[in-house]
């Protein structure tokens, strides 16, 4: 699990410690402490399985997550599954997890995800910019359509 402890008013700082009692410390990763996903991507990408993922937090933390999928090259192990925190929720619900976390049993959650969760495929683009110094700055886009 990838948590951005500081979204949802406090719910990522509860979520948090309530996961870090659920499951094995390894397995819950602070994003702010961290600095990001690559390093527990890359402990469970060590194994070459398929292997899925929570990312807690909004848009942002989201795409934090998925880049670091990007930057470990790990996209054919890793799905994504979303726990919308926060107020920026509109790939959560565009993917169909809903505007934002309700206090869910983070166990019914977890299940829910292992054994309900289908797929999705959505576009992402590498972006490359370059700056009138002659520097390139490169980034991903996430490109899916929400009205709302």
């Amino acid at each position: 699990m990838f948590i951005n402890k500081k979204s949802g008013g406090g719910h990522g700082e509860k979520l948090l410690n309530t996961c870090l009692g659920w499951l094995h410390p390894v397995q819950v990763v602070d994003l702010l402490a961290e600095k990001g996903a690559e390093k527990g991507l890359e402990l469970f990408g060590a194994l070459k399985k398929p292997f899925r993922v929570v990312a807690a937090g909004g848009d942002g933390s989201i795409a934090w997550v998925l880049q670091g999928i990007d930057k470990t090259g790990l996209g054919q192990y890793v799905e994504v599954i979303v726990l919308p925190l926060g107020t920026g929720n509109d790939l959560a619900r565009v993917l169909g997890w809903g505007s934002g976390y309700d206090g869910i049993n983070i166990g019914k959650f977890l299940n829910l995800g292992e054994n309900k969760a289908v797929p999705v495929h959505f576009d992402r683009w590498l972006v490359t910019v370059s700056l009138p110094s002659g520097d390139d700055e490169r980034f991903y886009m996430n490109n899916y359509f929400s009205i709302g």
